[in-house]
């Protein structure tokens, strides 16, 4: 592998980092309103996240993943780098956000507690279901950045991804890379959360690539008319 080879990895890695930071904002409003009970706005809000990610043109593994074999598809390590990326800034600032629990509040850590309680396989949720949440949440994701990617007007993008990232979280599926924050949040890093992430990271790809490739089936079907 030349410089220029690492150098592009590199560069890849850190605006994969910035993406996961980015994440770990949209994720961040939502725990606060949520706290507040006003989780429906948070949902919307997590959008927020995303929406500067795809304005700069950062690196997220759900919102890649899906275009895998497209024409303008990124390469299997550089997917592996993206995914390291986000991972590695989610948990890293779950942790340190985690101090936040010393102050005594509670709302917020009983939800975090209460996310990886439900979610840790074996104990909270089978672990056909991650895969089955996952799977949806992939869909909603790719949708958001296709829609983005499409549509003309700005305020018709932002509707767009907003629309259905809030549809993902109000319908409880379950993005791999938020739940790496939940989890470093709470400090909740077990065998059943461990398996959850890696089932989840399955689900997203295969729920984009599954949405992908029925759009790209339509579009297809509707130049041959």
């Amino acid at each position: 592998m030349g410089m220029s080879e690492v150098t592009k990895l590199l560069k890849t890695y850190v605006s994969s980092f910035i993406a996961g930071l980015l994440v770990v904002l949209g994720a961040s409003i939502y725990l606060l309103l949520f706290a507040f009970d006003l989780r429906p706005i948070g949902a919307v809000m997590f959008a927020a996240g995303l929406i500067v990610i795809l304005i700069f043109g950062f690196h997220l593994y759900t919102g890649m993943i899906g275009y895998a074999f497209s024409k303008d598809r990124t390469s299997p390590l550089s997917l592996l780098i993206v995914l390291l990326g986000n991972a590695t800034a989610v948990i890293a600032i779950g942790y340190l956000l985690s101090l936040l629990r010393l102050t005594g509040w509670n709302a917020l850590f009983d939800i975090v507690d209460g996310i990886a309680d439900n979610r840790a396989v074996g104990s909270g949720e089978e672990w056909y279901r991650a895969i089955i949440n996952g799977f949806f949440c992939g869909i909603f994701v790719f949708l958001a950045v296709h829609s983005y990617k499409v549509a003309k007007p700005t305020w018709l993008k932002i509707l767009g991804v907003a629309f259905f990232i809030s549809l993902f979280v109000l319908a409880g599926t379950e993005h791999c890379i938020a739940n790496m924050f939940f989890f470093s949040l709470g400090s909740n890093w077990n065998v059943g959360t461990l398996l959850n992430t890696g089932l989840v990271i399955i689900g997203n790809s295969l729920g984009s690539l599954f949405i992908w490739f029925v759009l790209s089936s339509i579009e297809i079907a509707r130049q041959k008319r």
